[in-house]
């Protein structure tokens, strides 16, 4: 064998050797890029699965409170029939005319009792027959007021029922009334 027969040798086998280096090289690079894949892989299809559960929970959350808001819906709707029917009963019953009533407000026992009237003719303007509650307002409604004086019971049914309101309040002959 000559030299130039072992140079050619040596060189086929270096070309050889970094042919294999490179060969490792990129095999190694692409089992790193598989592995790198695989996990993103991997993370993106526990993403979706977390995902689809949270969907899955919100669909049913959003169900629970549908159901709810139909439920409070209904309340409101019984609610509104029975305020609708209430007031039809209010205006169909009529109170008697000298019908007086306590405000419960600072009430002390020990107080006399004031007899007050209280008008209202904005209110009794509005009424359209005789029989109707909002009529009386015109002849005046009956209050026994418990107070030390009778202006500290006119001043409590004034605040009650106030002027700026279009009621005006005036004692009753306590002579007449009976009381206090």
């Amino acid at each position: 064998m000559t030299l130039n027969d072992f140079i050619e040798t040596l060189v086929v086998a270096a070309n050889l050797g970094i042919f294999l280096l490179v060969v490792l090289t990129i095999s190694e690079r692409l089992r790193s890029g598989w592995r790198l894949i695989e996990r993103q892989v991997q993370e993106i299809v526990s993403r979706r699965e977390q995902a689809e559960k949270d969907q899955s929970h919100y669909d049913d959350t959003l169900a629970d409170e549908r159901k709810k808001v139909g439920e409070i819906e209904s309340q409101i709707s019984r609610a509104r029939s029975e305020l609708e029917s209430l007031e039809g009963r209010h205006g169909e019953t009529d109170l008697p005319f000298f019908y007086t009533a306590t405000p419960i407000e600072g009430v002390d026992a020990r107080f006399p009792s004031w007899r007050l009237m209280a008008h209202n003719p904005q209110l009794g303007q509005r009424a359209m027959q005789l029989s109707e509650t909002a009529y009386q307002w015109n002849e005046g409604r009956f209050y026994e007021i418990p107070a030390p004086t009778h202006a500290a019971a006119r001043a409590a049914l004034e605040r009650i029922l106030p002027p700026q309101d279009g009621f005006f309040v005036r004692v009753v002959d306590d002579e007449k009334s009976g009381v206090a």
